[in-house]
């Protein structure tokens, strides 16, 4: 009971964090993909490059982030990420050139790894305890604003300060805000459930690379990959897609927030509740069965993201908008 109050101000802390990290670091290209284009005539499909770059190395690096979160704690290391995430976004905002702007971004992912879920989630795990649940899901719904919040604040930074300087104040922000919430909020070292400092627990390699061997556990890779792919292929380039659609290019900037909150919210409720029907499944089936089943529903979102991107574009919505423009 002793331990509630400062669990409730780190989950409290952890949400404001991932809606300020995933809506810069992640959301804001975007909203601005449209404006970098036009004015340095690098495509839609250079910049996303470019922003897939980032993600890459990300990824890449959640292994050495990992081991530094273990050996150095959560403080040091999700600090640390933010304000490489932020010296990232001033590099994006002077990169003179697109070599340099994929550079840029490729700092920017190395923020991202110590920054969003991977690090969030392997605190709530490790310091929660039989709460881990309700606590991942709070803070999954509230990342789900990110998109919503962000969007329509970089497409007004943009329109007021042009691209580069809304890169430049959402740097500052990240400073000003998450850097000092994971400097103060987050435990320095690993607390077991109990409270008492500790280090997280070590686990034996040789098991770990079983369970990583092991065909339920790629399933749930491939099915967590596929799933994955659909939903960030999409929202990444949901301005460009409206814009194909027949919708202004500004108007489509101007409505991204509203949209993709439109189109996170059964994304967000499915993330909410996905963890019960995986403890379901897991009582009723064995682990193959339940990974067989996510492998199934990537094949199907994946399926209805190439139905929803091919299919022929309505007359009328061009017509309509042509009329307003």
């Amino acid at each position: 009971m002793a331990d509630q109050p400062r669990h409730l101000l780190l989950l409290i802390g952890l949400s404001i964090s991932q809606v300020m990290s995933w809506g810069t670091l992640y959301y804001v290209l975007p909203a601005t993909s449209t404006a970098i284009a036009q004015d340095t005539g690098w495509s839609v499909v250079l910049i996303t490059t470019a922003f897939s770059a980032g993600l890459i190395l990300s990824a890449a690096a959640g292994i050495p982030v990992g081991r530094l979160l273990d050996r150095a704690g959560p403080r040091l290391a999700m600090t640390v990420g933010t304000i490489v995430g932020a010296v990232g976004f001033v590099a994006v905002a002077v990169a003179p050139s697109f070599p340099m702007f994929v550079a840029a971004w490729c700092v920017v992912g190395l923020g991202q790894s110590a920054t969003l879920y991977q690090a969030a989630f392997t605190v709530i795990n490790t310091t929660f305890g039989l709460r881990r649940g309700t606590a991942l899901t709070v803070v999954t719904l509230a990342a789900g604003l990110a998109s919503t919040i962000f969007a329509p604040i970089a497409v007004a930074l943009t329109r007021g300060s042009g691209w580069r300087g809304s890169f430049l104040v959402l740097a500052g922000i990240l400073l000003v805000t998450v850097a000092p919430i994971h400097a103060t909020l987050l435990p320095r070292r690993w607390l077991h459930d109990e409270g008492v400092p500790g280090t997280a627990v070590r686990t034996d390699p040789r098991r770990v690379r079983r369970i990583a061997r092991s065909r339920p556990f790629l399933l749930l890779q491939i099915g967590v990959t596929g799933l994955a792919l659909a939903l960030y292929a999409l929202t990444i380039n949901l301005v460009p897609l409206l814009t194909s659609a027949g919708l202004a290019a500004a108007a489509a900037a101007a409505n991204t927030g509203h949209l993709t909150g439109i189109f996170a919210a059964p994304v967000t409720i499915a993330t909410a509740i996905a963890p019960a029907v995986g403890a379901a499944l897991l009582q009723v089936t064995d682990g193959a069965i339940a990974a067989l089943l996510c492998a199934a529903a990537a094949v199907i979102g994946g399926g209805a993201l190439l139905l929803g991107t091919t299919t022929h574009r309505d007359p009328r919505v061009v017509t309509r908008h042509r009329t307003h423009r």
